[in-house]
């Protein structure tokens, strides 16, 4: 009976010839190898050399607002850090880590201020402003809420808002750095 005419279920399985990896002399194959990792390597190197060199400088020094302006305790103020949105506000009082706050004397008593970029830590949403009566900052996207000085204070975000050094120059107040990243929030 010729093969033909045998349903392919029933026809016995055909043997192809395939050349497999395991064919060719194993010096082509490391040399393969090492060629292709050195190129790739190359190429990822240069890719950072050019990042690097066309990296985004720091931001400038920002003029905020006059501190006579902050007249009470969670006054608030919006500004842009560079491209990216940031507010500054006057806190009730001295915040758990001092490192998110600058203390400054105003009629010989302390008044603390805290800066921070809005750009939610969990997804990079905007986080609104501070609530009225709360004084938190919600995250419209999934949640995560931020207290008045930036400190995460409910998830999903495990870190604070990126926090800005901030000096008074005369009467005024100025954002003039970005401050090193947060810790994750125990």
């Amino acid at each position: 009976m010729p093969s033909e005419n045998v349903p392919a279920q029933t026809r016995p399985a055909e043997t192809i010839p395939v050349e497999t990896a395991n064919d060719a002399p194993a010096g082509v194959q490391r040399r393969t190898v090492v060629t292709g990792l050195a190129v790739g390597g190359g190429a990822l190197l240069l890719s950072q050399v050019a990042r690097a060199q066309t990296a985004t400088p720091a931001p400038a020094a920002v003029k905020i607002t006059p501190l006579s302006k902050l007249t009470k305790d969670f006054a608030t103020a919006e500004f842009m850090f560079g491209d990216t949105a940031a507010l500054l506000v006057r806190l009730s009082g001295p915040p758990t880590d001092k490192a998110r706050a600058l203390e400054v004397k105003v009629g010989g008593k302390p008044v603390y201020l805290s800066a921070f970029t809005r750009v939610c830590t969990h997804l990079g949403c905007k986080p609104a402003l501070p609530d009225a009566k709360t004084h938190l900052q919600v995250c419209p996207c999934h949640g995560s809420a931020y207290s008045a000085d930036g400190t995460v204070v409910r998830g999903p975000a495990k870190l604070s808002l990126g926090l800005l050094k901030l000096e008074v120059r005369g009467s005024d107040v100025w954002a003039v750095a970005l401050a090193p990243a947060p810790a994750p929030a125990s």
